[in-house]
């Protein structure tokens, strides 16, 4: 029996050795993003806007970054609470190989200050983080905030918590580097009164009216906050600036493999 117990024991300190080994051997890489949105997109009345949208799955997402602060969070009414996320995710263990890099650490300043000194853009977040290179199976999901922090208010809920970008950021190492945004951008929309369709004379409908859709920076209290989802896939090579595009905002991404 104790023969048994002693083989059943040295079998998994090789189990987790190997275990270990195998992480040690990952490469690590460094990811620098730059998140930013248009100040005032062109596009954005060209566009048709789905009335619903889909939330981020932050199930699986866990804590690396920092959260934005509340202080200027500013209240907007919406809909439904519902329809923007709550909740926080999980911590993930340091020995998981994911830890934020620090200020100094950035390489994308000089794109930055440009984005900062053009009146089309404006800054969410600019930061950066090393993880080891996980397979589609082993990569991990990780929560990202940015931007302006808004206090939702429903006159039949309690109000919530909302953030002008909230979701998941996940890198996937393969032949390529491959990241894989799951975002849900949310604005302040006014709907006003664009046009009227006269009344149906043959089936008797009343009259319709078409609503223009405007972002809203100022009049919040007239505003309803909005989503907008931001799903979307690049292929990447390492030391290379790669662009993510969406109507209303944008992201910047390099990706550095880590020298031993």
């Amino acid at each position: 029996m104790k023969g048994i117990t002693l083989f059943i024991y040295i079998l998994l300190i090789n189990i987790i050795f190997q275990s270990n080994s195998i992480a040690q051997n990952k490469p690590a890489y460094n990811i620098e993003m730059i998140i930013f949105k248009y100040n005032e997109p062109t596009n954005f009345s060209a566009e048709s806007w789905p009335a619903d949208w889909v939330l981020p799955n932050i199930g699986t997402s866990h804590e690396v970054f920092t959260i934005p602060s509340t202080k200027d969070m500013l209240p907007v009414a919406t809909d439904s609470n519902s329809n923007f996320l709550n909740g926080s995710a999980k911590s993930l263990p340091r020995k998981a190989g994911f830890r934020r890099l620090s200020a100094s650490s950035l390489q994308l300043k000089s794109e930055a200050d440009k984005l900062r000194k053009s009146p089309r853009y404006t800054v969410l977040k600019h930061f950066a983080w090393r993880q080891p290179g996980l397979s589609a199976k082993q990569a991990i999901p990780l929560r990202i905030r940015a931007g302006q922090a808004y206090r939702t208010e429903n006159v039949n809920e309690a109000s919530g918590l909302s953030y002008e970008v909230d979701g998941t950021i996940k890198v996937v190492l393969g032949r390529y580097l491959h990241v894989y945004t799951d975002l849900l951008f949310s604005r302040p929309i006014i709907q006003v009164a664009k046009s009227k369709i006269a009344a149906d004379q043959e089936d008797g409908a009343p009259e319709k009216i078409i609503y223009e859709n405007i972002l809203s920076t100022t009049d919040q209290a007239n505003a309803r906050l909005y989503g907008f989802s931001v799903k979307q896939h690049r292929r990447m090579r390492s030391k290379k600036l790669h662009h993510v595009d969406h109507p209303l905002m944008g992201m910047l991404i390099y990706a550095t493999r880590v020298e031993e």
